[in-house]
């Protein structure tokens, strides 16, 4: 069953999309090189020809270390950048923007030992629209994120490791998306009078 194509009037600005996403995250943490896998949704506004906005959500767990667990939550928007002047089959695309981070980090026989932060980080990336039909399309991206705060650090006492949240600092990591997005709405056409 084919899609019908979404009736654009004027110009592609004010299309609003709604998605669901998959991020994987890469840290590194004491000795190696730890993967995240989470879930989150997104939404999308189209804003010209050539500028796209994207608001989004999501969480992620990952090992930390031997005897650790680490959960993320991110809160974000990025600001899309199309170089191509049509729409093709595939639109490759630059990003950048804003995001607050909440980090949980526990030890897995003893939920007591446990710290967090909440932080403010910026991501810049690049990525690419494949767009199966009109109203759809599947998007893979990636993106540095650096987070700007307090830090969680690692102190042993006694033969066992203690999390503490302590001093400012800068901590990244690398993320890689893929997510798949439907064309909801023309927002611009159905508030225009």
């Amino acid at each position: 069953m084919a899609q019908k194509p979404m009736k654009v009037k004027y110009t592609k600005a004010g299309i609003f999309s709604l998605g669901m996403r998959l991020p994987f995250g890469f840290a590194s943490s004491p000795g190696v090189l730890n993967v995240a896998q989470g879930l989150g949704i997104e939404s999308r506004i189209q804003l010209g020809k050539h500028y796209n906005s994207e608001y989004y959500g999501d969480y992620l767990l990952s090992k930390f270390g031997d005897s650790a667990v680490r959960s993320t939550g991110h809160i974000g928007a990025s600001f899309l950048l199309y170089p191509q002047d049509k729409l093709r089959r595939v639109q490759p695309f630059v990003f950048v923007g804003p995001d607050a981070n909440f980090e949980k980090i526990r030890q897995q026989t003893n939920a007591a030992n446990a710290a967090s932060r909440w932080n403010f980080a910026a991501h810049a990336g690049l990525g690419m629209h494949l767009n199966v039909s009109w109203r759809s399309d599947i998007t893979l991206s990636s993106a540095y994120m650096l987070h700007f705060g307090k830090k969680i650090d690692i102190q042993s006492l006694e033969d066992e490791s203690v999390f503490l949240t302590q001093g400012n600092g800068i901590d990244g990591h690398l993320l890689l998306t893929i997510s798949m997005n439907f064309k909801i709405v023309d927002l611009w056409k159905r508030l225009r009078w």
